[in-house]
């Protein structure tokens, strides 16, 4: 028996298809596989038999061609999933931009990417992995130093020092890695929630003395609107399921009411009642005025940009509308060796 959890997490099309042929072959074989994946498709492709789980409970347990997408959608949720709707761009979403990046780099994986994104967009980067979305990413929010290129924010330059220069600039990411690189796991829901914004809880700004109290209102406020599950702010972000934790992640930015909010794969691993959630706050950031940069290794979530950007081997080589950004069209752009103009 092999047992595989979230397998092509973080992998591109074709990947993803190198892992659907092994997994195939290795049935054909007499190997039991226990496969599992938030990637509704790949269930539903792969799966002779699917065991749906909601709130540590068997939920149900179905034969292949029982269920298609919405209805194992249902089943998951406990309610029917609708078809989240496009983002709808503010009407001053055409002007100047919030945040322009001109020819950056930082070889090797950054040879050359522009975007600009304004106040109320949401702007999607489209890539396979290994094609620079993240590190153009964590370039942008002070994580990483470019080599070339500039940058602007609301008109001024922009070149911050590390991530505490751009949160103060109010530019914030979200990181992939959420569990390794975006919370402090043995601390509190409270503790987590406050670090992008811990002045604002200091009993005494001069002493820096966090106040526990001004920490646990802060956090019932996220949790409340964030709708994350748990019994108290002062509850381990460690016991949280992955999709209450990635809610604290993206709880603690939008707290700090960002200009500039970057997104990197904020639904992975995330079951789909969280992800249409978290979809919801990113709507709602972006409605009030925030610009969001939104990187996605699936395609088909990208629906709520404005506009897609592809960006391949270090390079955006594309722009396209937000209802031009389908998934094989996408695909095609990430996988052809010359995009026209």
């Amino acid at each position: 028996m092999v047992a595989l959890d979230e397998p092509t997490a973080s992998f591109g099309a074709e990947d993803s298809h190198r892992v659907f042929d092994i997994v195939r072959s290795m049935a054909d074989r007499g190997v039991a596989i226990l496969y599992i994946s938030h990637r509704l498709e790949e269930v539903l492709d792969l799966s002779t038999r699917i065991t749906v789980f909601r709130n540590g409970s068997i939920a149900g347990v179905y034969q292949r061609g029982e269920l298609d997408h919405r209805s194992l959608t249902a089943a998951i949720a406990g309610k029917e999933i609708l078809e989240p709707a496009r983002h709808v761009a503010r009407a001053d979403a055409t002007g100047e931009p919030v945040l322009k990046v001109s020819h950056l780099t930082a070889l090797p994986r950054v040879a050359d990417i522009s975007l600009e994104i304004r106040a109320g967009e949401i702007v999607g980067l489209a890539g396979l992995v290994g094609a620079g979305r993240t590190e153009s990413a964590r370039i942008i929010a002070g994580v990483d130093k470019p080599a070339g290129g500039q940058m602007s924010l609301q008109g001024k330059p922009y070149s911050p020092r590390d991530t505490h220069d751009a949160i103060a600039a109010g530019v914030v990411l979200v990181p992939e890695e959420r569990r390794a690189q975006g919370l402090i796991l043995e601390e509190t829901i409270a503790f987590n929630v406050n670090l992008a914004t811990m002045s604002a809880a200091m009993w005494n700004p001069y002493l820096r003395l966090l106040s526990p109290a001004k920490a646990r209102n802060a956090a019932r406020d996220v949790i409340r609107s964030f709708s994350i599950r748990c019994t108290s702010p002062t509850q381990r972000v460690s016991s949280l399921s992955g999709g209450n934790q990635q809610k604290v992640v993206v709880g603690r930015f939008v707290k700090a009411k960002p200009k500039v909010i970057i997104l990197d794969e904020p639904t992975v691993g995330v079951d789909v009642g969280a992800r249409s959630e978290i979809y919801d706050l990113i709507r709602q950031r972006a409605d009030e005025g925030a610009a969001v940069l939104m990187i996605s290794s699936d395609f088909e979530e990208l629906h709520l940009c404005d506009r897609v950007i592809v960006v391949r081997e270090g390079r955006d080589v594309a722009c396209v509308s937000g209802a031009d950004a389908t998934k094989e069209h996408l695909t095609t752009l990430c996988y052809r060796s010359e995009v026209e103009s």
